[in-house]
């Protein structure tokens, strides 16, 4: 009985998870994979890994066959009828670019702060950002990927700390790691939009708003950290 019971629940999730087609689909158009490369060849680089471009495909297959499971059909196809949301776009194209001029974008963080004209922008942007990058999804993805690494790397590093000063050291890791990335995300937006008009971010905030976009951005975020978990676990182990 168990057994059967089991089987209809492997082919329940089989007949309603995502397919494949929308997986690409998906892809295509939230750039979700360029951000995943990105991460993936920065830790590559730390560890002096010369061999990204096999490891950048075993990684996009991990993580496309986990973000399969992670959404419904429906809750893809939901997704991706917001791809078809203009604003939306231009966001994603705005903020996918990967050299963001440094100097260019302090400036204009320093003017937009200085401007008492620009308060409705600013809070907009951080709403927005909070919705796409919020915490819940940064934990999970510290939790399940940057967690086990740092762990590892503290038990190697001071294997005579006991488990109270471990933890400590953990935590305050996860805390900086919360802070650095949420005011990254928040300053890289606030430059990527900044030809948006009050309407278009409105409209990105309503839009961020919905259920399914927090759907998308934990399952993002989950999918990510498994892929990456993969591969490192694998290497730490060589």
């Amino acid at each position: 009985m168990k057994k059967l019971l089991l089987s209809f629940i492997l082919l329940t999730q089989l007949l309603f998870c995502a397919t494949d087609e929308q997986i690409e689909h998906y892809l295509l158009v939230s750039n979700s994979d360029e951000q995943l490369l990105m991460l993936q060849e920065a830790f590559c680089t730390l560890k002096q890994d010369a061999n990204i471009s096999i490891t950048q495909t075993k990684i996009l297959t991990t993580f496309k066959s986990h973000l399969k499971k992670n959404l419904t059909q429906k809750e893809m196809q939901s997704i991706l009828n917001n791809y078809n949301n203009f604003t939306l776009l231009q966001f994603v194209s705005a903020t996918s670019k990967l050299n963001f001029e440094t100097n260019a974008t302090l400036t204009y963080i320093k003017e937009i702060k200085e401007n008492n004209n620009q308060m409705l922008r600013t809070h907009l942007i951080t709403q927005i950002t909070q919705k796409f990058y919020n915490k819940e999804g940064l934990s999970l993805f510290f939790n399940q990927f940057l967690k086990p690494l740092i762990t590892h790397s503290i038990k190697n590093t001071l294997p005579n700390e006991d488990i109270n000063t471990s933890t400590h050291i953990l935590n305050k890791i996860k805390q900086n790691y919360l802070y650095t990335t949420s005011k990254i995300a928040y300053e890289e937006t606030l430059f990527a939009t900044k030809e948006f008009s009050i309407e278009e971010l409105q409209e990105l905030l309503t839009l961020s708003q919905l259920p399914i976009v927090k759907k998308e951005t934990l399952s993002l975020f989950d999918a990510m950290a498994y892929a990456l978990k993969q591969l490192f676990t694998f290497k730490v182990q060589q």
